[in-house]
C-alpha cells in the first residue's frame, strides 16, 4: 500500500478577527494559490489516488478538493472524521485497513498528527521524539506493505518551499 500524507494549505490566522471557529478555518488566498501549484506540480510528476480520504475540517476539505480536481481524480473523496485534528496512528491505521485493496491512498489532514503516524509508520522507536514534520501543504509518502507493522518505507518527504520556493504570494499572517 502506497499512502500520501498531506497536510493542509495555509488558513485564516487563529488570531485574524475574522477568524471563525476552528472547525471552519479556511484556506487564505495564498493558501489556495500555494496548493493549486503544489497540486499541478502532482499532476506534472503523476501522481494518482485511488483512494482519497480528508479530516471532515474546512481547510483540510478545500486542500483535498483542489488535489482531486487538478488530478482530475476518478477515486471518490470520503470525509473521515478519524483524521480530525488529534488523529492517533491506530485510527489512520482502522481507516486503512477500511481502504480494502488500495493501492494508493491521499490522506489529507493536520500536524503533528501526520509527522507522527510517517515517523511512526517508518520504524521511529520513540513516541516522544517525532522527526518528521510537514509544512503547510508538505507531503510524505510511505510505501507499508503490512499497516500494522513500523516497518513501512519513506518515499518522499517534500516540504511546499521545493515546489513554489519562499516568495510569498501576498502579504498575509500565516496561521
Amino acid at each position: 500500500m502506497h499512502i500520501t500524507f498531506l497536510r493542509h494549505g495555509i488558513a485564516i490566522n487563529y488570531y485574524d478577527p475574522q477568524c471563525p471557529v476552528d472547525f471552519e478555518r479556511y484556506l487564505t488566498d495564498q493558501g489556495i494559490e500555494r496548493m493549486e501549484s503544489i497540486a499541478k506540480w502532482m499532476e506534472k510528476e503523476e501522481f494518482g489516488f485511488d483512494r482519497i480520504y480528508t479530516s471532515p475540517l474546512v481547510r483540510a476539505r478545500q486542500t483535498a478538493e483542489i488535489v482531486a480536481k487538478c488530478l482530475k481524480a476518478t477515486a471518490k473523496m470520503e470525509v473521515a472524521n478519524s483524521l480530525s485534528c488529534g488523529a492517533s496512528l491506530s485510527e489512520i491505521r482502522a481507516l486503512l485497513k477500511n481502504a480494502g485493496k488500495s493501492e494508493k491512498i491521499l490522506l489529507v489532514g493536520h500536524a503533528p498528527d501526520f509527522g507522527h503516524a510517517v515517523s511512526l509508520l517508518i520504524g521511529a522507536k520513540s513516541t516522544i521524539h517525532y522527526p518528521i514534520s510537514l509544512k503547510k501543504g508538505g507531503f510524505a509518502g510511505v510505501r507499508a506493505d503490512k499497516i500494522y507493522k513500523n516497518e513501512g518505507e519513506l518515499l518522499y518527504l517534500i516540504q511546499p518551499k521545493l515546489i513554489v520556493g519562499k516568495k510569498k504570494l501576498h502579504n498575509q499572517k500565516v496561521a
